[in-house]
């Protein structure tokens, strides 16, 4: 799986991981929000980061994938096909959600965020309250052309949850 358009979408996979008895590992991403994923739900007990592995990330991934939930990786290079295929194999095999940040050639899914907005600002002034974003699943994973649904990310309590669709213009007719 790859996710792409925003920094939260990753995050929030994380979160969603790192919950209860489960683990989270973040591989590459020196800048990953700790904070940001705990606000989301994620116990910090429960997230293994390796911020800069270099050129053995690959490596650092195969290991971690045999025990944890869910790897969110940024590799600092494309990886080719064939490490690409080996990676997402191993992850499968010990049940592990391998998720790039960006393009990952062969991935069956990939989430987009698109539309987003924030919500709570009055005349100028104000409190950003939420996140209003669209988040569009799409790939060989997907049916269909793919699907997309509305969520805060965040929510006003820093969760991620479903936002209502947005009002389209009507048009009336007498």
């Amino acid at each position: 799986m790859s996710v792409g358009g925003s920094a939260a979408l990753g995050t929030a996979l994380v979160a969603g991981a790192a919950r209860g008895q489960e683990w989270a590992a973040v591989v590459g991403m020196p800048e990953f929000g700790v904070a940001a994923a705990v606000g989301m739900g994620a116990d910090p007990d429960r997230l293994l980061l390796a911020d800069a592995p270099g050129e053995r990330w690959a490596e650092v991934v195969a290991a971690l994938v045999e025990g944890v939930r869910l790897v969110l990786v940024r590799p600092p290079a494309r990886p080719t096909p064939t490490l690409a295929r080996r990676l997402v194999a191993l992850a499968r095999k010990n049940g592990c959600a391998l998720v790039s940040v960006g393009d990952w050639e062969g991935a069956q899914v990939r989430l987009t965020v698109s539309d987003a907005s924030w919500q709570g600002l009055g005349q100028g002034h104000g409190r950003l309250m939420a996140r209003r974003v669209r988040v569009t699943a799409a790939g060989r994973g997907v049916a269909g052309r793919g699907d997309s649904t509305w969520l805060l990310l965040p929510a006003p309590d820093g969760r991620v949850t479903p936002a209502p669709t947005p009002l389209r213009h009507l048009e009336l007719v007498p």
